[in-house]
């Protein structure tokens, strides 16, 4: 056989030795995959010893029993308690894969509510530590799906209303009630007032305060919402949003963000709906807000929370004999 002739067989040889190692090193790693994988679930459902099961890790009795050592010694029952944890870590590992995690003052917050709802002493809130952390921190998850915690957040919100001839109550029917000239001029006069507040903020020629009264004493020239005059507002961390703000759609914005400072001109909807000459969801207003205070964690989507928890694998046993 000639030189070069065996220098390629030589060669292809070798090509089909790498080759067919490489071939055998995934077929061992796929199968030892297999069977760690499948011993994983036949441990679940042989082994005795195991509680529950959350995205292929598995908790013993003895885990399990150490977590739920508070809620034993006010004698809940082991697999109520049990059930409660196995809910609580289901939610974080949920909230963990879409990559949110509370800020350690949002679990401590909860920590300090969850501490007065059960009168915790200082001894028990040491001894128990790792169950009251459990708890907080799913709180926190809870509180900051699709922007539930209205609190913590301080600034300005300015509307500059144009429904006085949209809105009326059984005991007051504005003159020109629904007529499309008045409802117009209406609205070009809040878009008018709320662009020339905007831009007096945006150019530092007048403070916060200043622009909530002197904006709130310009709309009111132009008549007022039914039973309220001017929802103007400042707002302080320690204030629920739902009743200092009050208007939703200014809820939603504030607590959809957290980030502080001036927001666009945006347009809201009534407070009150349907009414029957408009139908639903009504724009009446328009707004801006100043946030001088927002909490540091972003909102999690309650759509994508919810369709991760309800895929996460997870199984429950409890303690059985």
């Amino acid at each position: 056989m000639p030189r070069a002739s065996l220098k390629n067989l030589i060669k292809s040889r070798k090509s089909y030795a790498l080759v067919g190692l490489i071939i055998l090193i995934v077929l061992i790693g796929g199968g030892l995959f297999y069977f760690i994988r499948h011993k994983n679930q036949s441990s679940f459902s042989t082994n005795k010893n195991i509680v529950f099961s959350i995205d292929g890790q598995n908790y013993s009795k003895q885990d399990v029993q150490k977590l739920i050592a508070y809620p034993l010694s006010q004698h809940v029952s082991e697999n109520m308690a049990a059930k409660e944890a196995f809910t609580n870590l289901k939610e974080i590992k949920a909230a963990q894969k879409i990559r949110y995690v509370p800020s350690t003052s949002a679990i401590n917050a909860q920590k300090n509510l969850v501490y007065t709802a059960v009168k915790a002493t200082s001894a028990q809130q040491s001894q128990y530590s790792n169950w009251f952390t459990l708890v907080a921190t799913r709180n926190a998850i809870d509180a900051s799906i699709n922007s539930l915690n209205t609190i913590g957040y301080a600034g300005y919100s300015y509307v500059f209303f144009f429904g006085q001839h949209i809105q009326s109550s059984p005991d007051y029917t504005p003159t020109g009630l629904n007529n499309p000239k008045l409802i117009a001029q209406d609205k070009a006069y809040a878009q008018q007032q709320a662009n020339y507040y905007h831009q007096q903020l945006q150019d530092n020629k007048m403070s916060l305060a200043d622009a909530l009264t002197k904006s709130g004493a310009s709309m009111q020239l132009r008549g007022h919402s039914v039973g309220n005059p001017n929802y103007n507002a400042n707002f302080t961390t320690d204030e629920n949003l739902k009743v200092a703000v009050y208007l939703p759609s200014i809820v939603q914005y504030i607590t959809s963000t957290n980030k502080t400072g001036l927001s666009d001109v945006k347009i809201g909807q009534a407070p009150n709906a349907p009414l029957k000459s408009h139908g639903k969801n009504v724009n009446m207003y328009y707004y801006f807000v100043d946030l001088t205070t927002a909490p540091q964690n972003t909102p999690v989507s309650t759509a994508q929370f919810n369709q991760t928890l309800n895929k996460l694998p997870a199984e429950f046993r409890g303690f059985s004999s």
